[in-house]
């Protein structure tokens, strides 16, 4: 579901055939996703964007930390999760990009800004494997990467008020990669 309405309307459904709707955006439905038990069939056997190990124990959480603390003015929390696949990351919990966009356009003035927000992080996807390791080789990279990851996962959640202050940090991470080549 991607227009403007769907929100909305799943929202005030709330329920069809005796089943509740959840945005898989929200951290109830990651709760939810662990109760099925073909979901961890499916996550043994993926490799699309995967490596197959990722980050885990003390690696993870001191990722995580460094990550939280790199996008502190943009995040309460960063978290790993199961539930991404292709994704190296996703905000949750955040407030509605439908009523966003319509309470700018109903009072451009008095538009809610974006809240601190909270991040999952895929820890097997292959940017945030590299990621980890990058912090330590290049720290200026590694928070621009970051900060692109946050960008990515706004977008995806329709909550980037302006693509355009994007553009300039991913030209810089081009030129870094195209100025290294294999």
């Amino acid at each position: 579901m991607y227009t403007h309405i769907d929100d909305f309307v799943m929202t005030n459904l709330a329920e069809y055939k005796g089943k509740k709707l959840v945005s898989i955006e929200s951290a109830q439905a990651a709760e939810e996703l662990h109760e099925i038990p073909d979901l961890e069939k499916k996550e043994e056997g993926e490799t699309s964007s995967t490596t197959s190990e990722g980050l885990t124990g003390e690696a993870l959480t001191d990722f995580t930390n460094w990550l939280k603390e790199t996008l502190v003015t943009r995040v309460t929390t960063v978290t790993s999760s199961n539930r991404l696949s292709s994704s190296p990351a996703v905000v949750i919990d955040h407030e509605s990009a439908a009523f966003r966009r319509m309470m700018k356009f109903v009072d451009p003035t008095r538009a809610p800004t974006l809240p601190k927000l909270q991040l999952e992080i895929n820890p097997k996807h292959k940017v945030i494997v590299r990621l980890a390791d990058l912090r330590f080789s290049d720290p200026e990279l590694a928070k621009d990467i970051a900060e692109q990851i946050m960008d990515n996962a706004l977008v995806q959640a329709g909550l980037l008020d302006d693509a355009r202050s994007l553009v300039p940090r991913l030209n810089k991470i081009l030129e870094r990669v195209v100025d290294h080549p294999k």
